[in-house]
């Protein structure tokens, strides 16, 4: 039987060699539980013989991000086929919420595309339960995307996500 070829990119994680977080775990656990529907799939997790710290073995998104496939090829696009795009996001981030998850980093660097009509959501490595307190006081994320009640120093909020 032959399988059809794929393109895989590799995501590390620095300073995992002598400890692989729970984070990168969690992360790994989300995207693989989501992937190929709503999020780039996971093929599996290797080591990088240089450094020996942990990789994942991803889906590779030859258009990129979706910031770049709009720079670059917008007018390319139809509005049926951008339309498209946005209804396959929101398709994804809903199964996100369905777990009752939050993304906590959703920009649209972590939208990937494998062409100009397939859009998968990436990059699950702040994503957490919503009803989860972060075990950090810090605020992680691009600005202009970060919830507003975050912001203030309150917890994530679905209502926040509905709205």
């Amino acid at each position: 039987m032959r399988y059809p070829q794929r393109s895989v990119c590799l995501k590390s994680l620095n300073g995992s060699k002598d400890d692989i977080k729970s984070e990168f775990l969690n992360e790994f656990e989300n995207q693989h539980k989501h992937g190929g529907i709503s999020a780039i799939s996971i093929y599996g997790i290797t080591s990088n013989p240089d450094d020996g710290n942990y990789m994942m073995v991803m889906q590779y998104a030859i258009q990129g991000s979706l910031r770049k496939l709009l720079d670059n090829k917008y007018n390319d696009l139809s509005w049926k086929h951008k339309i498209n795009n946005l209804y396959y996001i929101a398709k994804g981030l809903a199964a996100i919420h369905e777990a009752n998850l939050v993304h906590k980093d959703f920009h649209s660097g972590n939208i990937v595309n494998e062409d100009m009509y397939n859009p998968y959501i990436t990059d699950f490595g702040l994503c957490r339960p919503v009803s989860q307190d972060s075990s950090s006081k810090g605020i992680f994320g691009v600005l202009p995307y970060i919830a507003p009640e975050v912001l203030y120093g309150e917890k994530y909020t679905m209502k926040s996500l509905l709205e």
